[in-house]
């Protein structure tokens, strides 16, 4: 590694608080940047037939697991689904989530409970609808086995009882895979992560990993720490703005472009380590309690390079 300098950092995952994966989960539901033509859990004729008044409806972002984003007629602001899956390692661990995040949610919108879509399911909608542009929003959260959802319906008319309705329609469909074993254990294998270097970021154990579409994973351990990758079109890539002072450290070894950030002034500890693999560009973010260590910061790079490596076979 280069000598290290202090510079703005930027990362795919740059939030300044502590809740870490519930804020992470909800930032996906805005735009991913990979394309597919097809969801693996969801049809569009399921969307044509729950919002038939906005048909047809198409991909935007897609896979076999993880999220997907679905838009329809775009005449005027158009009619957006987006829903993300994460699997847990138990029913309970699932159903405790989406009760740990009600509280979260409720601090910034009105909460409903939504039972179609589990015990602790619930639908969250912005505290001020008298707005046209609140009213036509609502989000989902339900649970089913070991598998939780997260939901976002915008409309291009305001969002009735019907339409939270057949969102949770389409909730249901999102969490159905609780029922696939083969879809549970492809959605808990990130081909991006490996897991003895997991297990030097992660120290905690009971390592889980969420495959979250065609561009994103995540893993967490029992003491909540999170590391993440989002893969993008280094076409389409983009930086985000920050003011901390982080240490940046060039990887040379990774390509022109590799560098490791850590130390930052502000905002929560982490640590970042972006490179190029072929036209993509890749971030790993690792968002541990305290400042990552020595030991996390070479893991990271090492898991860079292995994936680097790996993927120049593939």
């Amino acid at each position: 590694m280069n000598s290290a300098k202090k510079r703005p950092a930027a990362s795919f995952f740059h939030f300044g608080c502590r809740s870490s994966l519930l804020l992470f989960l909800t930032a996906i539901i805005l735009p991913l940047s990979a394309h597919a033509t097809e969801c693996g859990w969801l049809e569009t004729n399921q969307l044509d037939q729950a919002f038939p008044q906005y048909a047809p409806w198409h991909v935007m972002t897609g896979g076999q697991i993880g999220s997907c984003r679905f838009l329809s007629r775009s005449d005027r602001a158009p009619n957006v689904f987006t829903a993300n899956q994460m699997i847990h390692e138990s029913e309970q661990a699932a159903a405790d989530f989406i009760a740990t995040l009600r509280p979260e949610m409720a601090a910034s919108y009105d909460v409903m409970d939504a039972p179609a879509i589990g015990v602790q399911g619930f639908h969250y909608l912005p505290t001020e609808r008298a707005s046209e542009a609140a009213s036509r929003n609502v989000g989902f959260a339900g649970h089913k086995g070991r598998v939780t959802a997260l939901g976002n319906l915008a409309l291009q008319d305001a969002v009735s009882s019907q339409a939270r309705e057949a969102g949770d329609s389409l909730i249901q469909a999102a969490l159905a895979v609780a029922d696939n074993p083969e879809i549970l254990a492809a959605a808990s294998d990130c081909r991006w992560f490996n897991d003895p270097l997991l297990n030097r970021m992660l120290p905690a154990g009971d390592v889980t990993q969420n495959v979250m579409g065609e561009n994103s994973c995540f893993a967490t351990d029992s003491d909540n720490a999170l590391l993440t990758v989002s893969i993008q079109p280094a076409s389409e890539a983009f930086q985000h703005p920050s003011t901390d002072d982080c240490t940046i450290e060039k990887l040379d070894q990774l390509g022109d472009h590799a560098s490791l950030s850590y130390s930052c002034s502000s905002g929560q500890p982490r640590a970042n380590v972006q490179l190029t693999i072929g036209n993509y560009m890749i971030n790993y973010d690792l968002i541990p309690k305290q400042e990552p260590s020595l030991e996390q910061r070479q893991a990271l790079v090492e898991l860079a390079d292995w994936a680097q490596q790996s993927n120049s076979r593939r």
